[in-house]
């Protein structure tokens, strides 16, 4: 039986002088089996750096030639700058001598070159180079760590103390494995380390044999046997698992700016396998690298040339260069129907004004009109040329379209017919038609000119608007019919007075390459262009500015972008065979914000003990109410306070909200109703810095900017004054859950109190920082400081001793602090606007920082019982955060918009049952993110058997050993009686 070897795929970057031995390189590999591809795989008249940028992506190895004439060549610099981009092993062959070392790109230098100077070493350096393409590094370098292993034990005469143990046996069987399964590449095991690995797993057999020997007693024998295997099958499992998570959300995070829907797919897959904090990193890596991303669609098998929504927003349409056109339901993305049509490729895509009409443009001339409500073709129209461009009349009744032959034609739409007036325009290619309000026409075209028409008479009117220095792709009309932008060749967009016929400014530069489509927002505010940098970005009309930064998802050239009627959904379609749908009003695909009348910032935020009430302090004065028991819907404002209110508490019976701020007054509010409870409380002197009810619901208290502590029997009105020596402010307050000690920040310190006698009771230094947020663990057994050393520090109650090494992540002053109820996640934020999440076991962030806010955050408040986090910033927003790692999962397997492929299933997971990834419903459906106390919905997983620190009873371990025993022996008289009847 002949084994066939792997193809390896390989790109070859060469300058042109250098064609004839790329060539001769290339038929080299071929008969090695190595496919070798470069730019003669390039197809004429496509887009070339999208297929070039293709072939670089899907290569396994990027060979750069060596030359003079390389190393200068431009082109093959940009070869090797995004070869370097996407992560590709770069491996030099050096066939001539460059020359100055300066001028070789820096991913060149690294690696060890390959010598092919001469004739005489062509074949010795091709056997080179097919051997270095396939060579697995990472596992040579294994194979190196377990030579060395083998020879040693070889050397002490192959001794059992010096076999493989643990950890290190099962990472040799781990490399085994793979290096055996990896036909035609390197490295291959030696018969040496074969036979030191299988030794190691003997001896590994015979341990645990000796083991079981030295029990004599039989009864116990099977016990202590079906607990020990029982309990090693679950350890085998998990351990299993863990590893299969771990690759996941590698390959996962590898793949986010090459295949990020199949990233998002295998992060989902990840924390679905073993849900752990290695996927949660993954799924917020991928989230994160697009927030603005609603979700792909996948069912185009060629570039989609043309997107348009319907008049109502409700229909994604989209037509493709196969000739295939689709319709979605923009709520779901579900796919409602495609149509395949043999008249070529689609280039263009137009509703009707009154969203009754849509039209298409096909390459081979064709038009076609449909009814948009039944999607059949009502006319067909021919055109006499390529279409590349359709646009509606204001009336409806004409239609215009732009030709490949230079032409500009009008169809008549209740005759069907191409009226006579044939307007040539721009030479070679009329790529933008659009109709003005009054009437007149606008085109655009190859000669970097926008020409103004009268489609009566088919008259030029007025001279031409210049500015472009390439050609014209695309014209969009904003909204009020007074501004038009202009998308071209040279990588700008511009905006022109319709009116004055003249630029609006200057030319909008950002994209990297050229800009293929405009579309405006509805309100006019917006305008969004598509690139061939793979990019959309969003432009503030009336500032002339990027009005956020690039949206990235597309893995190549974007051809169409359009908006939906609601301003906030856009739609775009690429050359990577996908549409991809965007939802400009998220901050951040797990975050929801709540609604709110906020002029102001945001100074506090917290929840209610049963988590039904979210309360924030609004520097605009007022307290804001949230009613969580579904969603959080729009708050309740409670108007008394005659400045900023900085601080909010309520009381542990849930029954009232306490505020404070710079009107040195405390107000009473009841929580139900909102109404105030009369009289407030005076705070003569100083504004109100902090506040915090006593856990045994008795005492109120407030620290003030002029260093001191004031309590209120709230109930009783009763008031005292505790001058803390400081002349500074107190901050922040927290109450330990004995109510017996109080807390409070004060510039480097905590200070101290005893809530009994109501006195000073020490302090806790906190040198280096002046202290902005503190929380207390719901135990009370730890308390956390966080300020302008940018590090939160963790001090052990009652003694005040620091707790370990500070966390270290935040570039910015650290302003809110928040525990999870169980004390083993902290929750902080930063000044420039970033949320960490802190896993206190490791005492590492769980995943990157959030991201969201544009402004401080000075809210923090995580809800007691339910994954919810809720951040309110300076700028007024408050978000609604969901921490629930199922729920996530979900969210990534939403956007994603499909499961994995058998393919990448037997790719990635090996055994295609070994874990669920996005193919159940509960992973499809849209997501709503549910509010502080709505029941979540788990997303459904296999059973597992129980993790590492969950209490498992021997009792209960035997009775399933033992179940387990029974079991097999039934299926052992089954088995046996099948092959005694045979």
């Amino acid at each position: 039986m002949v084994t066939a070897i792997e193809t390896v795929s390989v790109f070859v970057s060469y300058a042109r002088e250098d064609e004839q031995i790329a060539r001769r390189l290339e038929a080299a590999l071929r008969e090695r089996q190595v496919e070798a591809t470069g730019d003669w795989n390039l197809v004429r008249g496509d887009d070339y750096r999208a297929q070039l940028q293709l072939l670089i992506a899907t290569s396994d190895v990027f060979v750069f030639l060596l030359s003079p004439d390389s190393v200068r060549s431009e082109p093959c610099r940009e070869e090797v700058a995004l070869a370097a981009t996407l992560g590709k092993r770069i491996v030099p062959v050096s066939i001539r001598d460059h020359g100055d070392d300066e001028l070789v790109p820096a991913p060149l230098r690294s690696p060890q070159w390959i010598l092919m100077r001469s004739h005489a070493n062509f074949d010795e350096a091709v056997a080179g180079l097919d051997t270095a393409v396939r060579t697995d590094f990472p596992l040579a370098r294994e194979h190196r760590r377990l030579l060395i292993a083998a020879d040693n034990w070889q050397f002490n005469q192959r001794r059992r103390g010096y076999l493989l143990r643990g950890e290190a046996l099962r990472a040799a069987e781990h490399w085994l494995a793979q290096v055996s399964s990896q036909i035609g590449r390197f490295p291959k095991p030696t018969v040496l380390q074969s036979e030191f690995i299988v030794q190691s797993q003997r001896h590994r057999r015979t341990s645990v044999q000796q083991l079981i020997g030295a029990v004599s007693f039989a009864a116990i024998v099977l016990a202590v046997l079906a607990v020990f295997a029982y309990l090693k099958q679950l350890e085998a499992q998990k351990q299993a698992r863990l590893a299969t998570s771990r690759r996941l959300a590698a390959e996962g995070t590898s793949l986010i700016s090459t295949q990020p829907d199949l990233a998002l797919a295998l992060a989902a897959a990840a924390w679905q396998t073993d849900p752990t904090g290695n996927g949660r990193t993954a799924l917020l890596q991928t989230l994160q690298a697009s927030p603005h991303l609603a979700r792909f669609l996948h069912e185009h098998g060629s570039t989609v040339r043309a997107v348009a929504v319907s008049a109502d927003g409700r229909t994604i349409v989209a037509g493709d260069e196969a000739g295939a056109m689709t319709w979605h339901d923009a709520a779901t993305g579900r796919l409602l129907d495609r149509q395949l049509s043999d008249r070529g490729a689609i280039h263009a895509l137009a509703f009707s004004r009154d969203g009754q009409w849509l039209a298409t443009g096909y390459w081979s001339g064709s038009i076609t009109i449909r009814d948009s409500a039944t999607r059949a073709v009502r006319r067909s129209i021919e055109a006499g040329s390529n279409v590349l461009a359709l646009d509606w009349n204001p009336d409806d009744t004409q239609l215009a379209c732009g030709l490949i032959n230079g032409n500009v034609r009008i169809i008549d739409i209740a005759s069907g017919a191409l009226t006579s007036q044939s307007m040539y325009a721009h030479g070679n290619g009329v790529w933008a038609v659009r109709f003005l309000n009054d009437g007149h026409l606008v085109s655009g075209g190859w000669d970097a000119t926008i020409a103004v028409w009268d489609p009566a008479n088919g008259s030029e009117v007025g001279p031409r608007l210049t500015g472009h220095r390439l050609g014209i792709r695309s014209l969009a009309l904003g909204p009020d019919g007074k501004t038009l932008a202009s998308a071209a060749l040279d990588g700008t967009v511009r905006l022109w007075s319709v009116d004055a016929r003249q630029a609006i400014g200057p030319a909008l530069e950002g994209h990297a390459g050229y800009v293929e489509s405009v579309a405006f927002s509805p309100d006019g505010r917006y305008l969004a262009s598509a690139s061939g940098d793979s990019t959309i970005r969003l432009w503030d009309v009336q500032k002339q500015v990027a009005a956020a930064p690039p949206l990235q998802g597309h893995r190549g050239a974007v051809w169409s972008v359009a908006f939906a009627p609601s301003g906030t959904g856009l739609v775009s379609g690429g050359s990577d065979h996908k549409i991809l749908m965007w939802d400009l009003s998220i901050r951040h695909p797990l975050a929801r914000p709540l609604q709110g009348p906020l002029s102001k910032g945001i100074g506090q935020l917290a929840f209610s003990r049963n988590g039904e009430w979210l309360a924030g302090a609004g520097a605009a004065g007022n307290v804001l109410l949230w009613h969580c028991l579904t969603r959080c819907e729009v708050p309740r404002v409670l108007t008394g306070h005659t400045s900023s209110v900085w601080r909010v508490a309520i009381d542990p019976s849930d029954t009232v909200v306490a505020s404070g701020g710079t009107d040195r007054t405390v107000r009473l509010w009841d929580l139900q109703s909102g109404r105030a409870l009369e009289p407030a409380l005076s705070v003569p002197g100083a504004d109100v810095y902090g506040l915090a009810f006593t856990p045994d619901g008795r005492t109120l208290v407030a620290s003030t900017f002029d260093g001191a502590l004031h309590f209120w029997d709230w109930r009783g009105r009763s008031g005292k004054r505790l001058d803390t020596g400081r002349r500074t402010q107190v901050g922040q307050l927290v109450i330990t859950p004995n109510s017996r000690m109080l807390l409070a920040s004060a510039n480097d310190e905590l200070i101290l109190v005893d809530m009994t006698l109501r006195t000073l009771a020490g302090r806790i230094a906190v040198p280096g920082t002046r202290i902005n947020a503190i929380a207390i663990t719901p135990d009370g057994r730890r308390v956390a400081a966080g300020g302008t050393d940018k590090t939160i520090r963790l001090f052990d109650l009652p003694g005040g001793r620091e707790s370990g090494l500070p966390l270290v992540g935040h570039k910015s002053t650290v302003q809110a602090l928040a525990f999870d109820s169980g004390g083993n996640v902290l929750a902080s934020a930063g000044e420039s606007q970033e949320l960490f999440l802190w896993d206190l076991a490791t005492r590492r962030p769980i995943g990157p920082p959030l991201s969201g806010h544009t402004s401080t955050i000075g809210g923090l408040a995580l809800h007691p019982t339910k994954p919810l986090l809720a951040t309110g910033d300076w700028d007024g927003h408050v978000l609604a955060w969901e921490l629930d790692g199922d729920r996530w999962a979900a969210v990534a397997c939403r956007v994603a918009g499909r499961m994995l492929s058998e393919g990448e299933r037997a790719q990635y997971l090996g055994d295609r049952d070994s874990a669920q990834t996005c193919n159940g419903g509960s992973l499809l459906e849209s997501w709503a993110l549910p509010g502080s106390t709505l029941a979540l919905r788990r997303v459904e997983r296999a059973t597992l058997p129980p993790e590492q620190g969950v209490t498992v009873s021997v009792i209960d371990v035997l009775k399933a050993a033992v179940n387990r025993l029974a079991q097999e022996k039934a299926r052992a008289s089954a088995a046996s009686a099948v092959s005694g009847n045979r």
